[in-house]
């Protein structure tokens, strides 16, 4: 799995309308574990390139702004910096030097001074908000901060992940065809709206239309066939749901966005993870999506907080585990899977081919506990043969990789 070095995410240096940061935790256990190489066709801040653990990476985008960003920070680190620095001051927190700035911006050639120019722009506009209009100027409206943030810590964190990064201005039907076996990928497109009134245009100059969105899912299910691991996150509507239909598994997410210009207005929106593989890495449930952190708070199902509460966190990884990997593989059950899995007599472990053990039961007799029917053993009269931490998954675990 990706590591979050001691579970803290790193924040990237860019304030960008569709940061994922706060997805971070929902993406990363869905990252293949190995030596692959990651790849992101719309980078925009990089929030999960920086919190990604790979040795090599390709990092794309079609603002070539962006690009040109990234190229300075890893070439120049330290000079850089500094010179970005140099233009937060209280005399260049003003409404014209601000406009002077971005007309200097527009009329500027890609290198340093642009570069340095965009950070500047970046963290003094309204909201952060990268936006350009048909002549590919930008034009986002000053932000009136009393005293804007210079990320220096950030910046030089996010250089030094950019080493080992190949960095390249180019569209995403690009990228997605030159990736296939050994590429983990992930996706992060303009959203779909949610309603018809939300018309934001798009950072880079173009837009990103509803055709975009069908070829983009087309072309992702083609690099899937070629062996490629692919991650997109979106809105979750009918319209991204119909998009990324038949693929292996979609994760519902709520994130905490601010919707209005109002900065205390900030809601739980719905938004989704899809995932495309035809599972180049299965070998087990471990390496193909990383070891399940599993929270250690009080569950709401009956069976998974057993679990916790009587020292089986390793029973409930497995479970969680097992649970991801069929999934991934298409499989599909109306009951639930912790239930079958745990062998409750509701859940049919028929459903699932090669899961058959009671889990729960098992470890209840050899805590000496009272076993009883229902919802969390399958039958109080039957024997069970006494079993060890080591074997009372490895039925489970030949089931999954076979």
């Amino acid at each position: 799995m990706a590591k979050v070095e001691n579970n803290v995410i790193k924040k990237p240096f860019l304030k960008w309308a569709g940061s994922k940061t706060r997805l971070i935790v929902s993406i990363r256990p869905y990252l293949a574990a190995g030596d692959y190489r990651y790849v992101e066709p719309f980078v925009g801040s990089g929030a999960v390139f920086l919190n990604a653990d790979y040795s090599e990476s390709l990092l794309c985008d079609s603002n070539a702004d962006l690009i040109n960003l990234y190229s300075v920070l890893k070439a120049k680190k330290t000079d850089f910096v500094k010179a970005c620095k140099e233009l937060f001051t209280a005399e260049n927190n003003k409404e014209g030097r601000y406009y002077l700035f971005r007309d200097e911006f527009n009329n500027s050639s890609p290198g340093k001074r642009r570069a340095s120019l965009f950070v500047y722009l970046n963290r003094h506009c309204y909201n952060g908000l990268c936006r350009y209009n048909s002549r590919g100027e930008f034009n986002t409206p000053f932000g009136r901060y009393t005293k804007p943030y210079f990320p220096e810590d950030e910046m030089f964190v996010f250089a030094e992940r950019l080493q080992t990064a190949e960095l390249s201005w180019q569209d995403f039907r690009k990228t997605l065809g030159e990736v296939g076996t050994g590429d983990v990928v992930y996706c992060d497109p303009p959203y779909v709206p949610l309603s018809t009134t939300a018309s934001f245009t798009s950072y880079a100059t173009g837009g990103f239309s509803v055709a975009d969105q069908e070829e983009l899912a087309e072309l992702v299910r083609e690099a899937a066939q070629k062996g490629a691991l692919i991650l997109i996150s979106n809105h979750d509507t009918s319209l991204t749901r119909k998009l990324y239909g038949g693929v292996c598994l979609i994760v519902p997410v709520l994130v905490q966005r601010m919707i209005s210009c109002n900065g205390e207005n900030r809601i739980k929106t719905k938004e989704l993870i899809a995932i495309f593989s035809r599972r180049p890495f299965a070998m087990s449930p471990e390496t193909c999506f990383g070891t399940i952190e599993i929270d250690t708070k009080p569950a709401k199902n009956t069976m998974r907080k057993w679990l916790l509460d009587n020292g089986y966190e390793d029973v409930a990884k497995n479970i969680e585990n097992v649970i991801r990997a069929w999934q991934a593989r298409g499989k599909r059950t109306r009951r639930n899977w912790w239930d079958v899995l745990a062998g409750d007599r509701k859940g049919n472990p028929r459903c699932i081919e090669g899961v058959t053990f009671p889990v729960l039961r098992a470890a209840r007799l050899r805590k000496g506990l009272k076993v009883t029917p229902g919802c969390l053993c399958r039958n109080q009269k039957e024997k069970t043969p006494a079993i060890t931490k080591t074997q009372r998954w490895q039925a489970g675990r030949r089931s999954v990789v076979d």
